[in-house]
Formats: structure tokens, C-alpha cells, sequence
């Protein structure tokens, strides 16, 4: 059995990849300079690398997410929210998929799945999940605009 699509937020930036790899790949640790709420961000260990753990202060609680695959050249990760935490939900796996557009663009990809949620659950996670997504991505435009 697959995993169930929980959340997708698309937005285009305009600069390339390679521009934004460093914020989503290297700097994965980074979020506190560009997600609003987040508080702290720390990474062990301290190289981004497959099995790393990101532990995120975000709007008062504490998150930690391993590093489930990290792929430079598809400019591709993957990680797992570590249990407990406080979503009603199984398995919940983030992903970003950097892609070009036209000469100079970038499109950015973020969902979420998960191995278990029931449909009650999904109605609830789904939105926060696209809002936050959607907040850190607008955050991520007004920085690099600035």
C-alpha cells in the first residue's frame, strides 16, 4: 500500500536551481533565517547527509525530521517528521523537488504524505500543512526580493 498525498503547494521563483539548492539542500538547517514561527533550527550531525536528524522549534513545539533521502543532482529531498509528534497521522514524510523553468526559473514542489491518515485527519492536516508551506515559500520570495 502507497503512501496518501496529504498536502502540495507549487510556487515559481525567478532564479535558477542552482540559486535555490543551497536553502533547500545544504542549508536544510536553515529555516530559521526564512520560515515564519520557527524559533530555532539545529542539525546532527551538523552536514546535511541522508540519516540526519533537523530538530525545528516552531510555533512553541519541537519537531524532528531525519533526513530520508537527499539528492543534489535531482535537486530532491525527502525526510520523516519523528515520531510523536503532533499530527493525527502515520508516517509523515515531507518532500521539496527543485525543477528549471525557462531560462532562468525555478519551480518548487513541497508536499507531504504519509503511510496512515483516515479522511478526517487529512482535512485537518491537509490545509495547516499547505499554509505553513505556502507562508514559508512567500517568506522565501520576499527575502530573496529584498
Amino acid at each position: 500500500m502507497g503512501r496518501t498525498l496529504v498536502n502540495e503547494v507549487i510556487q515559481t521563483f525567478n532564479c535558477s536551481p542552482d540559486e535555490l539548492w543551497p536553502i533547500f539542500g545544504p542549508g536544510w538547517a536553515s529555516l530559521k533565517l526564512w520560515m515564519p514561527g520557527v524559533k530555532s533550527c539545529s542539525l546532527s550531525p551538523p552536514n546535511v547527509e541522508v540519516g540526519a536528524v533537523r530538530s525545528v522549534i516552531i510555533n512553541g513545539g519541537l519537531l524532528n525530521e531525519k533526513m530520508i533521502r537527499y539528492d543534489p543532482e535531482d535537486y530532491f529531498t525527502e525526510y520523516l517528521v519523528v515520531e510523536p509528534h503532533s499530527y493525527p497521522v502515520k508516517g509523515l514524510y515531507g518532500n521539496t523537488r527543485l525543477e528549471k523553468t525557462g531560462e532562468n526559473g525555478t519551480k518548487i514542489t513541497w508536499w507531504a504524505d504519509a503511510d496512515e491518515v483516515d479522511e478526517e485527519s487529512l482535512k485537518v492536516v491537509g490545509p495547516y500543512l499547505t499554509t505553513l508551506f505556502e507562508s514559508g515559500l512567500n517568506a522565501l520570495h520576499k527575502l530573496l526580493d529584498a
